[in-house]
């Protein structure tokens, strides 16, 4: 499971560290605030893409015996997002693969306990 969700999680850190799609999320971030849509162009052209790739990611593991049963995709796609986009575009700092090896197995260890625990 760890090796395919850094995959998974790598290529949407490649798609950010790209400076034309960081200037592209960047405008299209202010301009989806004010234009509902734009907002629904950029979830079905750019969002639900990436997050498809969460849920594959993860009906693999199932399928492998890894992880069990369904969960919250958009939970852990947003704290993917929402960790990714802050390092990269806020931070301005690099997404190197210790980095992205330490956050995906802290996000599955994670994801794990709260399943044991009944709350995913």
């Amino acid at each position: 499971m760890l090796q395919d969700a850094i995959h998974a999680v790598g290529q949407y850190v490649d798609l950010l560290q790209l400076p034309e799609t960081q200037a592209a999320l960047l405008a299209l971030a202010s301009e989806a605030d004010r234009d509902p849509s734009l907002r629904e162009k950029v979830r079905g052209q750019v969002i639900d893409p990436q997050r498809r790739l969460v849920y594959e990611a993860w009906e693999r593991a199932c399928a492998r015996g890894e992880v069990e049963g369904p969960t919250d995709i958009d939970l852990i796609f947003d704290m993917i997002c929402g960790t990714l986009v802050h390092r990269i575009l806020i931070k301005g700092e690099p997404v190197d693969e210790a980095y992205l090896t330490r956050f995906v197995s802290v996000l599955l260890a994670g994801v794990a306990q709260v399943r044991m625990s009944g709350g995913i």
